[in-house]
């Protein structure tokens, strides 16, 4: 029996030690914007910053915040600078992409103000120019870089925060659906979609709630986890809910056979 005890708090000590030696993002699988924002078309009033963006005790966290005085926003290529009284985090996968397959991440959202991109995707042809550009993707979205929103969060249209907006955009245009959970900002909620050539399907704590059949995208995509301050989406921001936070206990890829090809665990150890 000591000697079961000893290896047991041994084991512990081992486990506290992994959690607790990851304080930064891993930038080998992760880009954290730095001075971007989406100007058109969503008019979007926050400044993503890499200071926004920690991980601690085995989760990722976005932080939104309000700033008051206002921060310069560098923009990107033909955009900015901009001053901007809202900064948020937002991370995009560096280089990896993959197609068909099954992305699942545990989340907890922000809440009202904030429209949240809790897990979603574009095609890899953006993956390079992401928020260097004044219109989305250099004018290369929604053709040929479909995007695909496994999990946003519009408070504007659900002030709620039960209902979860899952969409695909494509060269035909928008297909919406909305998935019903419990409130997003008090409750982690895992989030997944399982992408076949035949379908998306769109899954909230393993309960499929949208199934798409319709122009699904038949090339590479890459995750995205973004803040995002709009009024028609986000809802009109009231300084004194700031700050708000996006937090991330994983997020895991398989590919169609099964097989895991991402996971970021955010430094704990996790089955």
């Amino acid at each position: 029996m000591r000697r079961l005890i000893v290896y047991t708090v041994l084991c512990c000590g081992f486990c506290t030690s992994q959690v607790q030696s990851q304080t930064n993002l891993d930038t080998t699988k992760w880009t954290a914007v730095d001075g971007g924002w989406i100007d058109e078309p969503n008019h979007d009033l926050i400044c993503n910053l890499p200071g926004n963006v920690s991980v601690a005790g085995g989760i990722l966290t976005l932080t939104a915040k309000s700033v008051p005085a206002g921060v310069s926003c560098r923009g990107g290529v033909d955009y900015g600078p901009v001053k901007h009284y809202f900064t948020g985090g937002t991370i995009y996968t560096s280089s990896f992409n993959f197609k068909y397959g099954t992305i699942s991440a545990r989340i907890k959202s922000a809440g009202n103000g904030v429209h949240s991109g809790l897990l979603w995707m574009m095609g890899s042809g953006c993956q390079n120019i992401m928020y260097k550009h004044s219109y989305w993707c250099n004018h290369t979205w929604p053709d040929p870089n479909n995007e695909i929103d496994i999990a946003e969060i519009k408070p504007a249209s659900d002030s709620t925060l039960t209902m979860v907006s899952q969409n695909l955009f494509n060269p035909d245009g928008w297909q919406s659906e909305w998935g019903k959970t419990t409130n997003v900002q008090t409750n982690w909620h895992v989030y997944t979609l399982v992408w076949t050539p035949d379908s998306l399907k769109f899954q909230i704590d393993g309960v499929t709630t949208t199934t798409m059949t319709k122009g699904v995208p038949s090339h590479e995509m890459f995750p995205i986890i973004s803040e995002e301050i709009e009024n028609d989406a986000g809802g009109a921001p009231d300084p004194k809910t700031f700050p708000q936070t996006i937090k991330v206990d994983y997020v895991r890829v398989w590919d169609a056979k099964g097989k895991k090809i991402f996971d970021d665990e955010f430094g704990a150890l996790k089955k």
